[in-house]
């Protein structure tokens, strides 16, 4: 080795310091004693951080005589250490032969081979040559990019919801940051370091060890706490939503079954195993929680114009598509109030239709274009209206005869009688087609050719 290779000497020292730590931490976590003890600790929970497991990181810490290394660990929710413990406890090593998941080191995590740390360097003079940046593959500086763009997203919707608990249906200015977090959830600790790191400044408890609905429900507990309103479990959660309420005395009824940390989230708002313990359920007014549901409904039906919400709508904060789904529920059961149900047919007369919601909720679209001016034009394809609407009342023109009276008596006050509706024409310049309108085209093609192979780029 060159004298004035100082690069060279830098990696002979690291690795004459490191290589028999690894050894002594590879002998320790292939150790089946404590293997098994990491078992007892975690118990029933997956460890979110390394802190969950302080005997492991106590036991580390003394092995590798490096006591100062202990409260290091302790903060790792990521890398191939924290990936390690999550496969032994997934995996129940101490129980059953060792998975090949648990050596597993993800590309991200491994060091730079001293090979390339060579290669890098010079012996010219005493100054090793500093290379150019080596340019990242296409694809890698692809997904840097994407990891850049969807991070960004990511930052507007923490700032705006406080959390990064996102759905995968979310969407922030037409892109899929629900389904961008959930894949960097998929990856788990074997994210790479600084990937992780962004997104634990977001927000810490982005990727918990229990379910995101559990971690939504708290950051609604929390909000109201900032808020000025204290929980109060001793008195039944008073001044707190119904679902909220209910909710924070089931986390209390199940408090010694909660992940530790889970249990300490609690804390943070107020609820210590003490209060827990001494909490009462939460009290029902039923008249004052139909009045308020039934508030929420009228708003959404004077800005929709119905009644067949989605069970994903919300109201003002209210979970309306759902408790509108479970008014129907009962009613078709037989066990609604006569008098809720009649409230309900005053606001909206469809509300429970014998037919699914989703054909009334396209009906009242193609109802409100109707009243705004648009004429039904079934030999011209439904131009007038927009391009979905169109594809929806081709559809209805085609299966006509299947529908319900009540189908075919709302579409003829839309101008839609069976005579009509055997005029309808697809329009063939739709980017939305629905199925009749594909069903439409391939007859011909087949009337035409004998055959349904068509090649992509056939014209219709």
């Amino acid at each position: 080795m060159a004298h004035g290779n100082g690069l060279a000497w830098r990696v002979a020292a690291r690795d004459a310091v490191t290589y028999p730590e690894a050894v002594t931490l590879a002998a320790t976590l292939a150790d089946a004693g404590v293997q098994q003890q990491l078992l007892d600790e975690a118990g029933r929970h997956q460890p979110h951080s390394l802190a969950d497991v302080p005997r492991l990181v106590g036991e580390l810490a003394r092995r590798l005589e490096r006591p100062w290394i202990a409260g290091r660990l302790a903060a790792i929710t990521t890398g191939p250490l924290n990936t390690w413990v999550r496969a032994c406890v997934r995996s129940q090593a101490g129980h059953r032969p060792k998975t090949q998941s648990m050596w597993r080191i993800s590309p991200p995590h491994r060091p730079t081979p001293v090979s390339q740390l060579l290669a890098d360097s010079s012996d010219r003079g005493e100054t090793p040559v500093q290379p150019d940046p080596a340019l990242l593959p296409d694809s890698a500086e692809g997904a840097a990019r994407g990891f850049a763009r969807g991070l960004r997203h990511a930052r507007t919707y923490a700032a705006e919801h406080g959390h990064l608990c996102a759905p995968n249906t979310v969407q922030m200015e037409g892109f899929a940051v629900g389904l961008w977090l959930a894949n960097q959830r998929a990856a788990g600790p074997e994210l790479a370091p600084e990937r992780a790191a962004a997104l634990d400044a977001l927000d810490p408890w982005w990727n918990p060890p229990w379910n995101l609905w559990w971690q939504r429900i708290y950051h609604r507990a929390q909000a109201h706490v900032r808020a000025g309103q204290p929980l109060a479990p001793d008195l039944g959660f008073p001044g707190t939503p119904e679902g909220l309420g209910e909710w924070l005395y089931d986390q209390c009824a199940d408090y010694p079954q909660l992940h530790p940390q889970q249990q300490r989230l609690l804390t943070d708002i107020g609820i210590t195993p003490e209060q827990a313990r001494a909490a009462k359920p939460r009290r029902k007014n039923i008249k004052a929680v139909r009045h308020t549901a039934l508030d929420h409904a009228r708003a959404y039906a004077a800005q929709h114009g119905h009644l067949c919400a989605p069970t994903s709508a919300s109201q003002g904060g209210f979970t309306v598509g759902k408790w509108l789904h479970s008014q129907r529920v009962r009613a078709r059961r037989g066990q609604l109030d006569p008098v809720l149900n009649r409230t309900l047919t005053d606001i909206d007369p469809w509300w429970n239709p014998p037919w699914p919601t989703d054909w009334q909720r396209e009906h009242h679209h193609a109802h409100a274009a109707v009243t705004a001016g648009a004429l039904p034009d079934p030999e011209a394809g439904f131009r007038n209206f927009d391009d979905r609407t169109g594809q929806w009342l081709y559809a209805q023109c085609v299966n006509y005869t299947a529908l319900q009276p009540g189908q075919q008596h709302l579409l003829a006050r839309l101008g839609l009688t069976e005579l009509v509706a055997g005029t309808a024409v697809p329009n063939p310049a739709t980017r939305h087609p629905a199925m009749e309108t594909g069903l439409h085209y391939a007859r011909d093609w087949a009337a035409q050719h004998g055959d349904l192979d068509i090649p992509r780029t056939a014209p219709t």
